[in-house]
């Protein structure tokens, strides 16, 4: 599958489901949740007797429509029929859900900061970025760290919006700003984008004194001869004075 076979409808999501008076949330109609396998693998989820994942999830509906939860915090999920597929070449984990069956346990959460460090490492520093989370998404990423984290760590948009548009990149050249690609803000849900990681020597250093700073020197090597730098960064002036 491929994140083109879905059409982002929150409207449509939202009518999916109704909340009980006891706080569950049960479905109206079929639908699924997409998470990355790798939150199981590193902790971000758990599937078993109970079920619960970081909140930052896709809900899909049978027609392939899908809104998005932006939590940084465990929410916890009824029982699912579990699968997985994968999309865009990644390896998801989705789990099922029929009418009348408990999406979510409740409606609220425990507050644990430590989830927005999880956050910043897998999207932000490795840039593994699943496939329902846009731009703007990126953007407010850490919008409900203080509702739902505890923490105002992340609570400068200005800085969460500085790294969002130095990590989005050209998919057919990653050495271009995806920023310098749209024109319009209607460009946003149509051009396609990529992300890289804070720790990534090839894109991320925008200088050939910072990719040769850094580790992994032959890579760093081959993408300074490859993509020479045209300017000389402030710092890097006064350590060749």
């Amino acid at each position: 599958m491929k994140a083109s076979d879905f059409i982002r409808d929150p409207h449509t999501v939202r009518s999916l489901l109704t909340t009980l008076p006891d706080k569950r949330v049960v479905a109206k109609k079929e639908l699924s949740i997409h998470i990355p396998t790798r939150f199981i693998d590193l902790g971000m989820a758990t599937l078993g007797i109970s079920n619960s994942t970081l909140g930052f999830i896709a809900l899909v509906s049978a027609d392939k429509r899908y809104g998005v939860m932006r939590i940084p915090s465990i929410v916890r999920l009824g029982p699912a029929r579990i699968t997985r597929a994968m999309i865009d070449n990644r390896d998801y984990t989705i789990l099922s859900y029929g009418v009348g069956e408990v999406v979510f346990e409740a409606t609220g959460c425990v507050k644990t900061s430590k989830m927005v460090y999880y956050i910043f490492d897998e999207l932000f520093m490795n840039g593994n970025v699943p496939w329902y989370i846009q731009y703007d998404d990126m953007v407010c990423a850490f919008s409900g760290a203080q509702r739902f984290a505890g923490t105002r760590v992340a609570s400068n948009q200005v800085a969460v919006s500085i790294l969002a548009s130095h990590l989005a990149r050209n998919p057919e050249n990653k050495t271009l700003f995806y920023r310098h690609l749209i024109k319009d803000r209607k460009d946003l849900n149509k051009l396609p984008v990529t992300y890289i990681g804070l720790g990534n020597v090839q894109y991320a250093p925008t200088t050939t004194m910072y990719r040769l700073a850094g580790n992994y020197m032959e890579d760093a090597m081959v993408t300074a001869l490859n993509n020479p730098s045209d300017r000389s960064d402030e710092v890097e002036k006064v350590l060749r004075a």
